[in-house]
């Protein structure tokens, strides 16, 4: 998406951040020119999934609306957006909503 001009947004547990970057790094992807250019943004599960403390299913969906209006805003015909959230849910006392959110 990103060498089409389209915007990647990325949810991750922060201790995967340098790895994933340098995962797109080595896919060919200028990291630092596309986060610059707001082409790339990766996010913490801290100010996506837990911004409130835990996972809350319709606060996360208002979170991906921003994300997506954030594209279009800043120019980009699509975004796509990846997570990998596996560890919001490790009590899984919210398991029912992830279901219904997922």
């Amino acid at each position: 998406g990103i060498n089409c001009g389209q915007r990647a947004h990325h949810i991750l547990p922060s201790q995967h951040r340098e790895d994933h970057l340098n995962w797109l790094r080595s896919a060919g992807i200028d990291v630092e020119n596309a986060i610059k250019s707001r082409q790339l943004e990766v996010e913490p599960l801290e100010s996506t999934y837990l911004r409130t403390g835990r996972f809350n299913m319709d606060d996360m969906i208002v979170v991906i609306q921003e994300a997506l209006k954030a594209g279009a805003e800043f120019g980009f015909p699509l975004t796509r957006l990846i997570a990998h959230a596996e560890t919001v849910v490790d009590d899984w006392s919210s398991g029912n909503k992830w279901v219904e959110y997922e």
